[in-house]
């Protein structure tokens, strides 16, 4: 007798391997992806720079949330922190004279643009 199930389970083992491979495959449907927000950088101009100070402006980006702003000063590699400002324009002022680096990029809510960079601007 146990030869006889034996031979009626390997009758039907090759049976259960190939049912995977006949039965209709069924496509798993997957959410589709959400859009992500780009933000695009400002596009800074330097609108004066005298002793001491330096003034920016740009054009609202679609999407901004504010605006971020830092520098380096070239002499002694100091890096400010951020400032952040939901307006178009930007005054530094007190600054040592030195040759500068600005840095300016928009958040929205997809998160940060790249970097717009004014550089060895003189002051």
């Amino acid at each position: 007798m146990k030869n006889a199930s034996k031979k009626n389970w390997l009758g039907v083992l090759p049976l259960f391997l190939l049912l995977p491979l006949l039965a209709p495959r069924q496509e798993k449907l997957s959410e589709p992806a959400k859009a992500t927000v780009t933000c695009l950088p400002p596009e800074v101009s330097v609108t004066n720079h005298t002793s001491g100070s330096a003034s920016f402006a740009w054009d609202a980006v679609d999407g901004a949330i504010e605006y971020k702003i830092y520098y380096t000063r070239q002499e002694d590699v100091y890096t400010s922190s951020p400032v952040t400002t939901g307006g178009t324009s930007f005054t530094c002022s007190n600054l040592p004279a030195g040759t500068y680096d600005f840095y300016f990029y928009t958040v929205c809510e997809g998160g940060p643009s790249s970097i717009f960079v004014i550089d060895d601007l003189m002051i």
